[in-house]
């Protein structure tokens, strides 16, 4: 067509994000039953043509529920509040893949290519922060074949990774803590570089430069 037009579909119940893929061809929506697909088209009217489960668990709290889909729309990545394991979703099939990563995983990040996601894994006796780097698609599901990082004395629940995925900072806001974690690479995360910063000031939120070169800590006053 060539004037604008809006059509209405009906989705699975309560939305709570829309990503539309990077050659505009879907619309993914999660909602509490899973992931509903919207297939666009220039011949057709846009469609829901699938609903995909994002768990085998038909009782599990969709609130708790937290995912992450990369920029081509092809997989999900589904982290669950105090589980240690994370779902890895083939949007096409809809085969699903638990993976086991040793540790209560606290949050998740994306490179902006989708190539890699990034999870803080740790439980509140933690002193360590502990960043996993999972390549996407999957090579492996054992997560022993993982690069890890960590840096000691530094308590991190959540995690901000610059768009080009060479910068990750690690902190936490669940309680006062002035304390952030820096970590850095330039191969990939093969031989991160990893250090503490005392801020002096309770963290409350870190954003990550574009490029990696800086970062922005929103604190409480010292």
């Amino acid at each position: 067509r060539d004037e604008p037009f809006s059509t209405p579909l009906s989705v699975g119940y309560r939305p709570s994000q829309v990503v539309v893929a990077q050659d505009e061809g879907r619309v993914l929506v999660v909602t509490e039953p899973g992931l509903d697909v919207i297939e666009l088209s220039t011949e057709t009217e846009p469609r829901v043509i699938d609903l995909v489960d994002l768990t085998a668990d038909p009782v599990e709290d969709p609130a708790a529920r937290d995912v992450s889909i990369t920029p081509d729309g092809a997989t999900a990545l589904v982290r669950l509040d105090g589980s240690t394991k994370l779902g890895v979703v083939d949007v096409e099939s809809g085969v699903r893949e638990d993976i086991e990563l040793g540790d209560f995983v606290s949050d998740l990040d994306l490179a902006e290519d989708g190539t890699q996601a990034f999870a803080v894994i740790g439980s509140n006796l933690s002193t360590v922060s502990t960043l996993v780097v999972i390549p996407v698609p999957l090579e492996s599901t054992d997560a022993s074949t993982f690069r890890r990082a960590e840096v000691a004395s530094v308590v991190s629940r959540s995690v901000s990774i610059s768009p080009d995925g060479s910068l990750a900072l690690m902190y936490s806001n669940a309680e006062n803590n002035p304390y952030l974690a820096v970590l850095t690479s330039d191969d990939r995360w093969q031989t991160p570089v990893t250090r503490a910063l005392d801020l002096k000031a309770p963290v409350r939120a870190v954003f990550a430069a574009p490029a990696g070169p800086h970062g922005i800590a929103f604190q409480e006053t010292a």
